[in-house]
């Protein structure tokens, strides 16, 4: 037995670097060889890089969500999205999850389905663990730069390696995609949806 299936969202590349490019580097790198200001360069990375990052997953929750109302194709009674994330290729997609007329709807790193109670054999929900941490660096310029960046990226794969393994789990009768992923790393989401399958079985919902 296969579930249907449809592409509701392509993946995207991630974006590690800088976006404002590389003259603004040269720019903050010349102004702040000069003056007191030369130990916010850290910082100043920090800002741009993880700024960044920020935006992006926030505008992919947004786009997951109306993806996933448009997919559901009406009002939803209980629907959460967020951003995804997959090593093997370094992209960067929607998730999401809802529930409607005795419906389950998924979006898993942009793909999508929709499955009642009877094609489900389980569901759980996991948060890896992950560790944050940051260090201010003394040392030339092009040195902090350089540790600066370096700190930023590690940053970022640290929490994006944690989400891969984070969300709500739904094992499903399918032979091409037993296991779907609401990527999320939100406790109370997961308890919640947790709530809503336990519900769904019961028929109170």
């Amino acid at each position: 037995m296969s579930i249907d299936t449809v592409q509701l969202m392509l993946p995207r590349k991630l974006p590690l670097v800088n976006p404002f490019g590389r003259w603004v580097l040269f720019l903050i790198f010349a102004f702040f060889t000069f003056g007191i200001g030369l130990l916010l360069i850290p910082f100043i990375f920090r800002f741009l890089n993880g700024g960044s990052l920020k935006r992006l997953c926030s505008d992919m929750q947004k786009e997951s969500q109306a993806v996933m109302e448009k997919f559901v194709g009406g009002k939803a009674q209980y629907i959460d999205a967020a951003h995804s994330f997959r090593q093997s290729d370094r992209t960067f997609s929607g998730t999401a999850i809802a529930y409607a007329n005795k419906v389950f709807y998924i979006i898993d790193h942009g793909l999508g389905t929709k499955f009642s109670l009877d094609d489900i054999r389980s569901w759980e929900w996991k948060i890896a663990g992950a560790s944050y941490g940051s260090s201010i660096a003394i040392g030339n310029p092009m040195h902090l730069m350089m540790q600066a960046q370096a700190a930023q990226r590690q940053a970022q794969r640290t929490e994006l390696v944690a989400l891969i393994d984070s969300g709500f789990f739904i094992t499903v009768a399918d032979i091409n995609k037993p296991v779907w992923q609401f990527m999320n790393s939100d406790k109370n989401v997961l308890n919640k949806w947790m709530e809503i399958f336990e519900q769904a079985q019961e028929g109170k919902i």
